[in-house]
């Protein structure tokens, strides 16, 4: 049964194992290394329940977790999923971000930095294995810099086997990135959309995968320099 709220106990009152149960067991904020070990702990949840989830791999940020009567779910909009800085990396790649837990993502890339003017790039991958199939990738966006109206624009459609989702000039400034995902961990085509900038250029793309794959993460990278960064991952609950 569901907790049964607050009760007011007195001096003499009897605590019965139901008590103990339903009043302190059932509301409390019980700790799983996973949502695995959860599982075999909980066989059947009652609405109410919450949870703390640790960490269980280097994808795996700590969060709360409320059963709704229907599913564990976070209490908030956005929750955090990763946190990687990384520093003198040409590429980094994240494992187990995409769950059931949530459809849409958001990736904020910032503190990017590295030597000389590159496009950074991002492809999707499962079981840490990244998705090589040139066909699968489509995208078109287009940049501009501060100092020039016009815009460039770019566009491919299976001619290379990842996303552009970033510019940055030689300035050493830095820049960033905030890129969207749509159902990357569900059977069907995965949507992307990006915006970025530095001190010198703006711009903004969208993208297909075209593939079925149920894809649980992604590899971000640059082409022939190393970088540094920091990257978070965050789930977006629908309700």
């Amino acid at each position: 049964m569901a907790g049964l709220g607050r009760k007011v106990f007195t001096a003499g009152d009897v605590l019965t194992a139901s008590d103990v149960q339903n009043y302190l067991m059932d509301q409390t904020v019980m700790y799983f290394a996973g949502t695995a070990a959860r599982s075999s702990a909980i066989a059947t949840p009652t609405t109410g329940m919450t949870s703390y989830i640790g960490v269980t791999g280097t994808a795996t940020i700590p969060q709360i977790e409320v059963y709704n009567g229907a599913t564990w779910q976070v209490p908030y909009g956005m929750s955090l999923i990763a946190n990687v800085t990384t520093s003198a990396a040409t590429s980094v790649q994240i494992n187990n971000c995409f769950t059931s837990a949530f459809e849409n993502y958001r990736i904020l890339i910032t503190n990017f930095n590295a030597t000389g003017s590159i496009n950074p790039i991002l492809r999707l991958s499962s079981s840490g294995t990244v998705d090589p199939t040139a066909a699968n990738y489509g995208n078109v966006g287009s940049e501009q810099t501060f100092s020039n109206a016009a815009f460039v624009t770019f566009a491919n459609n299976g001619s290379v086997n990842y996303w552009p989702v970033g510019r940055l000039d030689t300035s050493g400034a830095g820049g960033s990135m905030a890129i969207n995902l749509f159902s990357p961990q569900l059977a069907q085509k995965t949507f992307m959309q990006t915006v970025f900038g530095d001190n010198i250029t703006y711009g903004s793309g969208g993208g297909i995968n075209k593939s079925v794959t149920q894809f649980d993460g992604f590899q971000f990278s640059v082409q022939g320099t190393a970088f540094t960064s920091n990257i978070r991952v965050y789930g977006m609950r629908n309700s």
